[in-house]
């Protein structure tokens, strides 16, 4: 079954063993390589350290549907990985261009400035995921992270203090969602 395939693959990756998990998603290939299958082989692929392939894995994805915008963002993330910032940014702006309602563009954009540094346009982006979709928990920890980064660098004290305050609400809402998460905790911690 593709499914399971691709379930046993997805766990591998949660353990933080992408070569097993490369070869779950492989097989499910072999019986079936439509998009979702060779994207999360690309991603699997990415997460190796094998960047040549897992381009080449998810350009073939992006032939068979030209129109799917989780085909460029995955290639997104894989040039993010290998380190390719300007080839993510336009790719993500294609996959943007091609569906403007779905919050993986803003997080993916998101994520591209916060690999930056630059922490307001990654702010922004992450808030209009969140306005998208609420339940976007890895999101709502990089905003969190980001109005922590952007609270320290500000010298006006107030300013930093509203910051360090969003920052707490956003963590606050994490563990809502969360309640194990360790760092969740830690992080309101600190910024007490």
């Amino acid at each position: 079954s593709v499914e399971v395939l691709l379930l046993a693959g997805d766990i591998y990756i949660e353990m933080e063993k992408p070569d097993s998990a490369v070869l779950f998603y492989t097989r499910a290939e072999n019986i079936d390589d439509k998009p979702l299958v060779l994207r999360k082989l690309g991603k699997g692929l990415a997460v190796a350290g094998k960047y040549n392939e897992a381009v080449k894995i998810i350009k073939k994805a992006i032939k068979k549907d030209e129109k799917d915008a989780y085909s460029l963002l995955a290639l997104a993330d894989v040039y993010l990985k290998a380190d390719s910032l300007k080839q993510a940014e336009m790719t993500i702006i294609s996959a943007k261009d091609i569906n403007k309602k779905i919050p993986d563009g803003f997080v993916a954009l998101g994520d591209l400035y916060f690999a930056q540094r630059i922490y307001e346009l990654a702010r922004m982006n992450y808030e209009e995921a969140l306005k998208l979709d609420e339940n976007l928990i890895e999101a709502r920890i990089k905003l969190a992270t980001a109005y922590y980064k952007l609270a320290n660098a500000e010298p006006d004290q107030d300013l930093s203090n509203e910051l360090f305050s969003r920052s707490l609400k956003e963590w606050n809402t994490v563990t809502k969602e969360d309640s194990k998460n360790a760092t969740a905790f830690f992080e309101q911690g600190k910024i007490f």
